[in-house]
């Protein structure tokens, strides 16, 4: 008897120091794509760990500004695999952010994330 085929698991990453926002973020995505399964660091050392053990990381979503996240092998290494960048503005950001990365804000629903599909 066969085992019947059945892809790969298919994680997104969250990379974010508040949990609140950590959380909505995962609420909204795991609505919007229910066949993902969510990753949660911290840290971009944490997103490290986790990339090195998880084959199928379609989208990251980085609580970073893009200074930050170009500096260390963060950003590169999820290049390497093919992972989409997508930055969290947190609420009340004012910060510059730059057209090389899609972004998303608080609140978060899950119609936010249609053009990322």
């Amino acid at each position: 008897m066969h085992t019947p085929f059945t892809e790969p698991a298919s994680f997104f990453l969250v990379v974010c120091k508040d949990k609140n926002i950590a959380k909505d973020l995962c609420d909204a995505l795991s609505a919007a794509f229910p066949k993902m399964r969510p990753l949660m660091a911290d840290t971009p050392a944490e997103g490290l760990l986790l990339l090195a053990k998880s084959d199928h990381i379609s989208f990251a979503f980085l609580a970073m500004t893009p200074a930050d996240l170009d500096i260390g092998v963060f950003k590169r290494r999820l290049r390497q695999r093919g992972t989409r960048i997508v930055l969290i503005r947190a609420p009340g950001a004012h910060d510059a952010m730059t057209n090389d990365y899609a972004v998303v804000s608080w609140p978060f629903e899950p119609t936010s994330f249609l053009n990322l599909k």
